[in-house]
């Protein structure tokens, strides 16, 4: 099986990381993203990362990922932080493609948002106790 990463997406290291802690060799290759060129895009048409190939199938999104490795938790408290922590990460990935932006360019209001919907989602996945 290969897997399609791109060394900077927080989503392609919870695949690089678990296969590697679970003894599963991958071939990883690195593909460059939003470019038109991209070999991904030759049996990928989302051309996101990470994309796993395994024959003549290649499934893309963590959570089909896990679940065609059978690693996607089998109960629903497991199953509903999994999806926490994947929103968790998702949005600080939004927030930090705005902060890489022009600052004449950046969204005050969206970063307020992400910000707020990190802090909410860290204090359900850790409470006081």
């Amino acid at each position: 099986m290969i897997l399609y990463i791109s060394a900077g997406s927080p989503f392609a290291r919870i695949i690089r990381v678990l296969a590697r802690d679970r003894g599963l060799a991958l071939d990883e290759i690195e593909v460059p993203l939003r470019d038109p060129a991209s070999p991904l895009l030759e049996f990928s048409p989302p051309g996101r990362v990470p994309t796993l190939r395994d024959g003549d199938h290649a499934l893309v999104e963590v959570p089909l990922i896990l679940a065609h490795l059978g690693w996607l938790p089998a109960d629903a408290p497991a199953r509903a932080r999994l999806g926490q922590a994947l929103s968790l990460i998702e949005g600080i990935a939004v927030w930090n493609r705005d902060l890489r932006r022009p600052p004449e360019e950046r969204s005050e209001k969206m970063q307020a948002l992400e910000r707020a919907r990190t802090c909410r989602t860290l204090d359900a996945m850790n409470p006081a106790d």
